[in-house]
């Protein structure tokens, strides 16, 4: 199956299904809470033998569901998708919570709970932490393990729903939700694909009684940010992430709102062919005095740390250089006169002694403190934050 026969597949089920939830309920005489909904933005994920789609975002259940679709290749093996943290080389023989490894009918649906139920417990150290094991009792994995869950190349057909892993491996914290996500193997069919997206959104057997794959609070939307600094992805994913909830994430940093990738033209008739044409900050946040700030979106999962050193002696990465250098160039379009006209003229854009905003980095290669210190002696007016620090302001502020 291509991606585009999956994306065709794919799309008017999830309309579907959200359709059919918005019009039983009602049928009942009731209405579903504003909080409670169903995501908008679909990442599909191309692995090395499947197809990962993970729904994030929110929006209420209504009759015209509206969905965002990014499809992005990814190298990556299946079971470093899943749980996330370090990446083996190699994950045969190496001991996991969960053992998939015969989860390849093609004709079949593997949950979440199908695959709690094959667990045998022992009482080693809790590596991983599962949000619904409220759903199946005393059921807290504690496990001596190197992964959560372990699926071989052939495995096919995997559902979780509303799922935490919280793991640390060699010191190396880990945090991915899967608050809704389908796995198939890239050889499925598109009979056999439509046979499980028909099961998992099972419209036949509708219990309002029962839990609705795929329905989420809307709080949840926070530890979906927060799952995707712990994973490889480029930073367009997270942009658009943001993006669908950009109102609550300028109100968590203190702004009015936040325009999204404005094409900013440079206004220089001198400029060879060669050079930019233009400049696209990721956000430019309205301050309450009506002039805005500079804000750069990067990636959580960095090779390195963010900055280095201690209190004696830090200094920033070549990754956090590299930011600084982009954001004081965008600092230095607004100071030119013809540029800051042209973008008041088309966006209403007004600059004026602005912070220059990065958010990079996670748990893992983002220390505060360290962070701080290789500031001292930069230019005032540089802010970072983690994606750590960007959920705690938004669980704050939700």
């Amino acid at each position: 199956m291509t991606v585009t026969e999956l994306k065709s597949n794919l799309i008017p089920k999830l309309e579907e299904w959200v359709n059919f939830l918005d019009i039983s309920i009602k049928s009942l005489g009731k209405e579903f809470d504003s909080s409670y909904g169903f995501g908008n933005y679909i990442l599909i994920s191309r692995l090395e033998n499947h197809f990962a789609i993970e729904i994030y975002g929110f929006q209420e259940i209504n009759d015209k569901p509206k969905f965002i679709i990014e499809d992005k290749p990814n190298k990556y093996n299946l079971n470093f998708f899943i749980n996330g943290g370090k990446y083996y080389s190699q994950y045969d023989g190496l001991n996991c919570i969960v053992n998939g490894k015969n989860a390849n009918n093609q004709r079949a649906v593997y949950s979440f709970s199908d695959l709690l139920l094959s667990v045998s417990n022992s009482n080693d150290v809790i590596d991983v932490l599962f949000e619904d094991t409220k759903l199946y009792k005393d059921k807290i994995l504690k496990e001596g393990c190197d992964l959560p869950f372990h699926f071989s190349n052939e495995c096919s057909n995997i559902f979780f729903s509303n799922i935490s892993i919280v793991s640390q491996i060699n010191g190396f914290y880990s945090f991915r939700r899967h608050s809704t996500t389908l796995i198939v193997n890239s050889s499925i069919s598109e009979q056999d694909f439509t046979y499980f997206l028909n099961e998992v959104f099972d419209c036949a057997n509708f219990d309002i009684g029962k839990p609705l794959n795929g329905c989420k609070h809307k709080f949840q939307i926070i530890s979906e940010l927060k799952s995707l600094a712990y994973y490889r992805i480029d930073e367009t994913a997270i942009d658009k992430f943001i993006q669908l909830i950009s109102n609550q994430f300028a109100k968590s940093l203190g702004y009015i709102s936040a325009k999204s990738n404005l094409r900013l033209e440079i206004q220089d008739s001198i400029s060879s062919d060669t050079e930019k044409k233009y400049l696209t900050p990721d956000f430019l946040m309205e301050r309450s005095d009506g002039f805005y700030d500079i804000l750069d979106l990067k990636i959580g999962l960095l090779n390195y740390d963010f900055a280095f050193g201690d209190w004696t002696n830090s200094h920033f990465s070549g990754y956090a250089s590299k930011l600084i250098g982009q954001l004081a160039g965008y600092k230095r379009y607004f100071s030119d006169s013809q540029n800051a006209k042209w973008a008041y003229e088309n966006y209403s854009i007004r600059i004026k002694d602005p912070k220059l905003i990065g958010i990079a980095g996670n748990h893992n290669n983002f220390d505060r403190e360290i962070v701080d210190k290789a500031l001292e002696g930069q230019i005032s007016d540089f802010h970072f934050i983690s994606y750590n620090e960007l959920a705690d302001l938004l669980k704050r502020h939700s």
